[in-house]
């Protein structure tokens, strides 16, 4: 169609961007080859900031004209997905990358939430997941439906949705997630 979508993750280092092999955002850059492969993570409110002049974190809307463009979802995964860079188990989920979007496994970095709880060791609050097998791409959607009900019957808005691919399937999918995990940024040019 008529959008048009940076070619690679996001790979802009932020204090509040991660990316596997290195430290929290104080010690980073101790791995930045794998920063360059995948892109950075980042937690929801930075990647709503975080592209350049012109470009934009896109929405849901946004993002399903893309999968439609496509084809659809059931089979967006396969023509979004780069040919190299993941570890693919199904022949029929191999990504062709029919148009240059190239969406890489950049997996996700989950916040454990270890408030209340006493730690012990060497253990650190987050986790990497994912790695050449899932790919997360934040929307600029909140989420109502998934977000934490409160007590007095408000909403606490702690879910966006993100556009989901796995290494196993051939679709790509929308799914709310926690905005305190880090995922992959693919910035959408305004005209």
């Amino acid at each position: 169609g008529d959008q048009v979508w940076m070619a690679e993750n996001l790979n802009l280092n932020t204090n509040s961007s991660y990316c596997y092999g290195e430290e929290p955002s104080s010690k980073q850059n101790r791995n930045p080859g794998l920063c360059n492969t995948y892109g950075r993570l980042y937690k929801w409110d930075v990647a709503t900031q975080v592209c350049p002049g012109g470009w934009h974190l896109p929405s849901k809307a946004e993002f399903e004209i893309l999968l439609k463009t496509v084809g659809g979802q059931d089979s967006a995964g396969i023509k979004l997905k780069s040919v190299d860079g993941w570890k693919f188990e199904k022949k029929e989920t191999v990504g062709t990358d029919d148009y240059g979007f190239t969406a890489l496994p950049g997996g996700y970095r989950k916040e454990d939430n270890l408030s209340g709880v006493v730690v012990t060791g060497n253990i650190e609050s987050y986790d990497f997941i994912g790695d050449k097998v899932l790919a997360y791409f934040w929307t600029s959607t909140e989420d109502i439906k998934t977000s934490t009900r409160l007590s007095d019957g408000g909403i606490l808005l702690d879910h966006a949705f993100s556009l989901f691919m796995k290494n196993v399937y051939a679709d790509a999918v929308f799914i709310g997630e926690y905005m305190d995990n880090a995922m992959s940024v693919r910035c959408f040019f305004v005209f």
